[in-house]
């Protein structure tokens, strides 16, 4: 899968995308601090209204232009058929999937010892 990684932006009602995916709670992100890139998830304070990406000990707060990435590609389950989730994937590989039938090969019974 192709890592996501670049600047994060604001939308409405005080959502994050990350190349036009939307972050929801949960998901695996990656924080730039730094020179370090510090793994975490996806937290939504209600108390503060704020997003973070919580890391352990850390909390690391969200904001418009930091930069994330997402260690793996997201797929939430609205965005469609698992079948075409699966095609897109190798697409973005390079990878085309031929409907072949499956190579099998009979194996001959061998001898208890």
């Amino acid at each position: 899968m192709v890592q996501q990684a670049g600047r994060l932006v604001r939308g409405p009602e005080n959502s994050f995308t990350l190349h036009e995916l939307p972050l929801c709670e949960g998901d695996p992100l990656d924080i730039l601090v730094g020179l370090t890139w510090v793994s975490g998830h996806v937290h939504y304070e209600a108390s503060d209204e704020n997003w973070y990406c919580d890391a352990g000990l850390m909390s690391i707060p969200l904001y418009d232009r930091r930069e994330a990435r997402f260690r793996l590609e997201l797929a939430h389950n609205e965005q469609g058929d698992k079948d075409d989730l699966m095609l897109a994937a190798l697409g973005e590989l390079g990878e085309v999937y031929e409907d072949d039938e499956w190579d099998t090969e009979e194996f001959e019974d061998e001898e208890e010892f």
